[in-house]
C-alpha cells in the first residue's frame, strides 16, 4: 500500500510540475533568468543531501511512513506552487528576491552540515540501527535538529525568490508537518535509542537558547 502511494504522490508531483512549466511558457513577459535561476536552487538543494549523505542501509525499523510521505508530497508541491503563483502574479522586488536567496542558502547550509555531523544516522524517515549512539557534536551539540530547521530556513525563503507570497501558506503547512514529525520522532528515540533522553535535557529543540 505505501508502495503505491509512493508512486501516485510522484506522478501527482510530475503533473504539478508540467502544470506549472505549461503556465509559465504561455507567458510572455515572464523573467526567464529568473525561473531558471529559482530552478537551479532547487536542485543544489537535493545536491547537497545526496552530497553530504553517507548514511546507513536501512534495518527496517521505521515507523511513520504516512507522515514521511506527507510530508514529501508537501514539500516538492511548496518548491512547485511558487512557479505557478509566479506565471499569474509578475511581481518583480529585488530586495525581496536577494532575501530569499539569501535565506535559502542560509537554509542548504544548515542542512548539509547537519546531515555531516549526523553521518551514518541520517535517515529521511523515523527509525534506528544496531549499535546507534547519540550525535552531539556540530549543530547538534545545541538543537536536537538542526537538518530540519534548515529545511524549514529553505521553504520560507523559495516563494520569496519568485516573490510568491500566497506560497507561503504552502510553506507554513510543511512546516506544520515538520514540527509534527520532531514531536513523533522525539517520543520515538526516547524509547528505543539509549541516552536520548539525558541529550533532550540539555539541548533546544530548533532554535538555539530559545527553544
Amino acid at each position: 500500500m505505501n508502495y503505491l502511494i509512493n508512486i501516485l504522490s510522484k506522478v501527482g508531483i510530475i503533473i504539478l510540475f508540467y502544470y506549472a512549466w505549461q503556465n509559465i511558457e504561455r507567458v510572455s513577459n515572464i523573467n526567464q533568468n529568473l525561473i531558471y535561476f529559482y530552478l537551479i536552487m532547487v536542485i543544489l538543494s537535493l545536491l547537497i543531501d545526496k552530497f553530504f549523505f553517507k548514511g546507513k542501509k536501512t534495518e527496517n525499523k521505521k515507523t511513520h511512513k504516512t507522515l514521511s510521505t506527507i510530508i514529501s508530497i508537501t514539500w516538492f508541491s511548496a518548491l512547485i506552487v511558487p512557479l505557478i503563483e509566479y506565471s499569474y502574479f509578475l511581481r518583480s522586488n529585488k530586495y525581496l528576491t536577494i532575501l530569499g536567496i539569501t535565506t535559502v542558502f542560509v537554509g542548504i547550509i544548515i542542512r548539509g552540515l547537519s546531515i555531516k555531523y549526523l553521518g551514518q544516522y541520517f535517515s529521511r524517515d523515523i527509525e534506528t540501527w544496531s549499535k546507534h549512539n547519540v550525535v552531539d557534536s556540530g549543530f547538534y551539540r545545541y538543537i536536537r535538529h538542526p537538518a530540519y530547521l534548515g529545511n524549514i530556513i529553505q521553504i520560507l525563503g523559495f516563494p520569496l525568490i519568485l516573490n510568491a507570497y500566497y506560497s507561503l501558506i504552502l510553506s507554513v503547512l510543511v512546516i506544520f508537518c515538520f514540527l509534527k514529525r520532531i514531536e513523533l520522532e522525539e517520543d520515538f528515540l526516547e524509547e528505543n535509542l539509549k541516552g536520548y533522553s539525558q541529550y533532550k535535557e540539555k539541548t533546544y529543540r530548533l532554535i538555539p537558547f530559545v527553544w
